[in-house]
């Protein structure tokens, strides 16, 4: 398949390499979950910090991955920032649920949080999309893509 001449070269870029950001950011997150199970209690200082700056790194890698994925894909300004803000509820409604612990006998605040535990799901339904569109995006411009995003030419 022969890429399509009109297309912009920076364009293709943004998409292949948001997407090996993204991607790389979702197996960063895998290890990060692999290496707390080597220490579920918290007891080893060391592997905690160790997860939190995975967690840091996948924060930010899925960031920077998702807005320059979806600026090559030609998404609107406010459709990206609220894409992104999907891709990141699920931090959000870690830290929502660790400060609201103190006052989780009200009702209203346990329906409120009950409806932050579907925001996962709704982020990772998210990436899926976008990462569907930007894989046919770059497979129509003549790229192979992997499972780890698309390589360079």
């Amino acid at each position: 398949m022969n890429p399509t001449p009109n297309v912009d070269v920076r364009q293709t870029e943004s998409v292949r390499l948001g997407q090996k950001y993204t991607l790389s950011a979702v197996f960063l997150h895998i290890a990060a979950y692999l290496v707390q199970w080597l220490n579920p209690n918290g007891e080893v200082f060391i592997i905690s910090m160790v997860v939190a700056i995975i967690m840091i790194l996948t924060i930010m890698a899925a960031i920077y991955g998702f807005l320059k994925m979806t600026r090559g894909l030609g998404y609107h300004i406010a459709k990206r920032i609220f894409l992104t803000f999907l891709l990141v509820s699920p931090f959000l409604s870690a830290i929502v649920l660790l400060l609201a612990n103190q006052h989780a006998h009200e009702l209203v605040l346990r329906l409120f949080l009950v409806s932050m535990l579907f925001l996962p799901c709704v982020s990772l339904i998210v990436l899926v999309l976008v990462n569907v569109h930007a894989t046919t995006f770059l497979r129509g411009h003549g790229y192979k893509v992997g499972l780890l995003g698309a390589g360079p030419r």
